[in-house]
């Protein structure tokens, strides 16, 4: 289903999947009566970093009867990093005995995406909280940009992490001892930075993702060869 108003009662069998619009589309879907999620379908939502009701900011179902979830999951697709605050995904005027899974996936990023049910009682919304980290390479065992291995220093806390979804991401001089970079899996920084006297050469079977693009500066060589 995507955007617009549909006039009868709808129960959404296992295996259905509900969409307030097109993947990546944010837009509004109404259903005029009930709606019914049976147990192993999905509701997904595609969000940007403002946390706008609809208005073609952000999905949104509005339901004018009653809604069942009946431990529909649900999966949000971030458009944009998703800024903190609370996003209204759905709104109902009729009850609701039954409760989503609370466990919202789609989230690879150190931010904290919690379903809340329960403050507005006919508002089903996603609280986020936590931000990003800026990054610097660092590696320690290996030479791997993958989702796991703490080859990266937090500029923040002196620390040193592993790489989650959207962090900012900066190569210099001084991780240029390990220069050979292998990516591995779909990695989608916020920014990536290259700036260094350094080669380096980004390789493997992974990828980098996201809307921000790459900044080369510095007089170093950077090869892409992913």
């Amino acid at each position: 289903v995507g955007g617009g108003t549909v006039v009868g009662g709808v129960i959404a069998r296992s295996g259905s999947v509900i969409r307030a619009g097109g993947l990546g589309l944010a837009e509004t879907l109404t259903f005029a009566n009930d709606l019914g999620l049976q147990a192993g379908s999905t509701f997904g939502f595609d969000l940007t970093d403002v946390p706008a009701v609809g208005g073609g900011t952000n999905d949104l179902v509005v339901v004018a009867g009653r809604l069942e979830p009946s431990n529909t999951v649900v999966v949000i697709n971030p458009l944009k990093p998703l800024g903190t605050g609370t996003y209204t995904l759905v709104t109902h005027d009729g009850t609701k005995t039954t409760f989503f899974n609370p466990v919202v996936q789609g989230n690879g990023s150190r931010q904290g995406w919690t379903l809340d049910e329960s403050t507005v009682p006919t508002v089903i919304a996603l609280v986020v909280t936590g931000s990003f980290e800026s990054l610097v390479w660092r590696p320690q065992a290996n030479a791997a940009w993958d989702l796991a291995s703490s080859n990266w220093f937090v500029t923040s806390g002196s620390t040193t992490d592993r790489f989650y979804q959207i962090d900012t991401v900066l190569f210099d001089d001084s991780g240029a001892y390990s220069n050979l970079v292998t990516l591995s899996g779909a990695l989608t920084p916020q920014a990536v930075t290259v700036n260094a006297s350094s080669n380096y050469t980004l390789t493997g079977p992974g990828s980098i993702g996201g809307t921000n693009g790459l900044l080369k500066q510095g007089a170093g060589t950077l090869v892409l060869n992913s």
